[in-house]
């Protein structure tokens, strides 16, 4: 997913259920997502220079996504996927 609303993956940041669950944890849906990947095994790499997104991003350690908090993100990426495929036939 990818914050710029042009890009692929957009909508899963700013979908109803994902914007649920950081308000349920009290992050934003950024870093949601980076504890989200986090979880799958990924390190992921953000680039910022910014202090306070870097203090964001070492915190998502700390939010404990359940199971079924990773399968509703699942099933709102594999939404934003089929409307990627479909937007480019």
């Amino acid at each position: 997913a990818n914050s710029k609303r042009c890009r692929p993956g957009a909508g899963a940041l700013i979908s109803e259920e994902v914007t649920k669950l950081a308000e349920k944890y009290g992050v934003t849906p950024q870093v949601l997502f980076f504890r989200y990947v986090m979880g799958l095994g990924v390190v992921p790499l953000n680039g910022t220079c910014n202090e306070r997104h870097m203090d964001e991003d070492i915190r998502a350690r700390m939010v404990p996504l359940t199971q079924e908090d990773g399968a509703t993100i699942d099933g709102v990426l594999a939404h934003c996927e089929n409307e990627v495929s479909v937007e480019s036939s």
